[in-house]
């Protein structure tokens, strides 16, 4: 073929395809064709001793997303495109606030890896943000010893930490879980309300 042909000629340490979409025939929400893309790709791969980077895109609408679903689960078609990576990385798009999240996976890792960062133009480099703890210092000052509904806790958030974070309420929310699920913040049920709290651990 013409790509083993370029191979052979070219003998390149990398090869990378960008986007997946323009490259191939097959239908990419069909795990059987996506194997068969892979199966041909691991082949050219294995024969011509090449590392392949894939570039793939989100898919056009997100929604029923639930606020604390990853990028990851974002990424358009199949999951067989995921599952056949050996190391996944999802970029969000520009933002209003200038910070964008990025989450890299593994084959082999527990759990993805999550952080914030943002463009600097001045040393035209991404610098890194941990949000959660940000947002976190905030709300050791502000709640301290209060209990709030999740949409006073959001609306609190958005007010002190929409310049670090966003405005979306689903990235809000998002936050919110996270710290919650890292035993930061503390869930308490009264009469009908959910009152969130700072976590006496």
């Amino acid at each position: 073929t013409l790509i083993r042909e370029h191979l052979s000629k070219l003998k390149p340490d990398v090869w990378i395809i960008d986007p997946l979409l323009n490259f191939h025939y097959y239908d990419e929400n069909n795990a059987n064709q996506m194997a068969m893309l892979f199966r041909k790709l691991n082949a050219l791969k294995e024969e011509f001793d090449i590392a392949l980077i894939i570039s793939h895109h989100f898919r056009k609408s997100f929604q029923g997303i639930q606020a604390n679903e990853s990028l990851l689960e974002k990424i358009r078609g199949s999951s067989a495109i995921r599952g056949w990576a050996d190391t996944t990385i999802a970029i969000e798009g520009r933002t209003e606030s200038g910070y964008r999240k990025l989450e890299f996976d593994t084959r082999n890792s527990d759990k993805p890896f999550r952080r914030l960062l943002r463009y600097n133009p001045d040393t035209k480099e991404f610098d890194w943000h941990d949000p959660l703890s940000l947002v976190y210092e905030v709300l050791k000052v502000e709640l301290n010893g209060k209990e709030l509904t999740a949409n006073q806790l959001v609306a609190l958030i958005t007010q002190k930490c929409g310049h670090i974070v966003g405005k979306r309420r689903s990235s809000i929310f998002s936050i919110k879980e996270e710290l919650i699920s890292s035993r930061l913040l503390e869930e308490k049920k009264s009469g009908k309300n959910l009152l969130i709290k700072l976590s006496q651990v």
